[in-house]
């Protein structure tokens, strides 16, 4: 299971660089593949580490060392090719970038300065800074009560997204705290997993073919539903992929 997420999440972050290019229209499988990501690796997280035992530090460290390594390499590259064109204009939006702060701002020449695809690194690392207080806080919760707070994260983010503008929207997309819940969700339904292959996984392993076959032809119908459905606007980019995900990390 480990390895076809890991594959799952690789093939996923194809997808989202993809879409910020004029490669492929890829608007609504990309939305599906961002939640798809967090959903994962909130997921996988839950289940490699059902507890976090070392200091928050050495927890975070290889992540963070990870992380910024890529990222401002990233930087440089752009850097490089810009300057030269005279289109690489540093100020106080390149240190917010450079330090992954910058999604906190809701100005848009701040949350998407430079290389825009960055907000998922900073979203990213927001989780991951997150996961070893969230894993001892969910850690004292039910499997019932785990997901009365996913599906109260649900409920949250669909009334926000409904009430705010689209301006507001586009910056809600990137900024770490909405991610988060898509995290959260994600580690309980890693939680779950367990749960759920003790109970039924002999009948699913009897009908994968079928189970897979009808995953998958749910999130097609999603993806066609949902660009036919404007009253879907308000919480497309995120909150309708949550359970269309979290079926496709049980299948796996």
């Amino acid at each position: 299971m480990y390895k076809t997420l890991s594959s799952w999440r690789g093939l996923l972050v194809v997808v989202i660089v993809l879409y910020h290019t004029p490669i492929l229209e890829l608007c609504e499988a990309a939305h599906m593949g961002v939640s798809l990501f967090f959903v994962m690796s909130g997921a996988l997280l839950a289940m490699r580490h059902p507890r976090v035992e070392c200091t928050w530090w050495r927890w975070m460290w290889p992540r963070v060392k990870r992380i910024y390594l890529i990222h401002w390499l990233g930087l440089a590259l752009l850097a490089a090719v810009q300057l030269p064109q005279g289109t690489f204009k540093p100020g106080l939006n390149l240190v917010a970038n450079a330090l992954l702060v910058h999604t906190w701002v809701p100005v848009r020449d701040f949350y998407l300065s430079f290389n825009k695809p960055t907000w998922f690194l900073s979203a990213l690392l927001v989780c991951y800074a997150c996961y070893p207080m969230l894993c001892a806080a969910l850690s004292r919760v039910g499997l019932k009560g785990k997901w009365l707070i996913a599906f109260f994260l649900l409920a949250v983010h669909c009334a926000v997204m409904g009430l705010v503008s689209q301006e507001t929207r586009d910056w809600l997309f990137v900024v770490p705290v909405t991610r988060l819940g898509e995290f959260v969700w994600g580690m309980v339904v890693g939680a779950s997993l367990p749960s759920l292959d003790k109970r039924l996984g002999e009948w699913l392993r009897a009908r994968a073919h079928a189970v897979e076959a009808a995953v998958v032809a749910f999130v097609l119908a999603v993806i066609i539903a949902v660009g036919r459905m404007p009253w879907l606007d308000c919480c497309e980019d995120i909150a309708v992929w949550w359970i269309p995900v979290s079926l496709i990390v049980a299948m796996c």
